[in-house]
Formats: C-alpha cells, sequence, structure tokens
C-alpha cells in the first residue's frame, strides 16, 4: 500500500507512525511491544528497520538520548559523581560498583551510525574507478532517484 506522499514528513523522509514507532525503539521499547502499542505486524516493523532514512532517524534519536546521559553525566562529576549516587542505593557497595560502572560501559560502548540519510544515499550513489587513486564521481541521476524514493526530495 502506497503513503501518500502529503504523509511524508520532509525532513525525515517518514510519516508520523514511523517517526512513532522510532521514538519507542530509541527509547528501548520491544519490537513486539511497540507492534502491539502501534497495531502493526512485526515484520512492518523489520521493514521499517531496513530503510535509510528510519535507520538515520533512529540514529537522532539514539544520539539524542546519548547526548543528553553524557551531559547528565558530566553534571555528576562533583563529588566523583557524589560516590557513584551512593553506590546506587543498594546494601551490597561492590554490586553498587559494578552496576554503576556497567551502566557507564554500556552507554560509551553503544554505537550510533550515521544520522544523515542524505549523507547515506550520497555515500551508496558515489563510485569510485577501478583502479586505486582514481577519482570518485556521484551518480547524480541515482542520487536524486534514491532521495524521491526515500520521500527526501
Amino acid at each position: 500500500m502506497a503513503v501518500p506522499v502529503e504523509a511524508i514528513d520532509r525532513t525525515t523522509g517518514l510519516t508520523p507512525l514511523q517517526e512513532r514507532c522510532a521514538v519507542l525503539m530509541a527509547s528501548g521499547t520491544t519490537i513486539t511491544d511497540i507492534a502491539k502499542e502501534l497495531g502493526l505486524d512485526r515484520g512492518t516493523l523489520y521493514q521499517w528497520l531496513k530503510k535509510i532514512t528510519f535507520q538515520c532517524y533512529l540514529n537522532q534519536l539514539k544520539k539524542a538520548i546519548q547526548d543528553n546521559m553524557t551531559g547528565r553525566l558530566f553534571d555528576l562529576h562533583s563529588s566523583a559523581m557524589d560516590a557513584l549516587q551512593k553506590c546506587l542505593q543498594s546494601e551490597n557497595e561492590g554490586i553498587r560498583f559494578k552496576c554503576a560502572v556497567w551502566i557507564i560501559e554500556k552507554l560509551y560502548s553503544s554505537e550510533v551510525g550515521e544520522d544523515d540519510a542524505r549523507k547515506v544515499i550520497e555515500k551508496e550513489c558515489t563510485h569510485t574507478g577501478l583502479l586505486e587513486g582514481w577519482d570518485t564521481h556521484l551518480d547524480r541521476d541515482g542520487y536524486e532517484r534514491r532521495l524521491r524514493e526515500e520521500g527526501l526530495e
């Protein structure tokens, strides 16, 4: 079923439902729970995950969350983050400390991919000559076609 062009946001290349789905994914909601909440088949969500525009929007959201968390961590630096927020309130200091370290490591080990769909499409449409050192060439027609396909004219 084709989506009406007017339903696609020109900035993200996504429908409001796709944007809502990405927000839920970025917040850690499972695919199954998202499908139930939005009344969609899980297969639809997996198809959306293959779309460059969806991936980039999801990456934008993840980056915003990561930036927010990083800012909050820097705000907590005083008093060694108040002894890791009183060692996360546990009775056992070893558990509390390990928990805090795990959270911080998890935050910084999470890679965020490209968040600009136009850059991803441009890279895909740029070709290099057969021999090393040859110039690269942007397939402008292919690039414009891909932008239209993704709703990013």
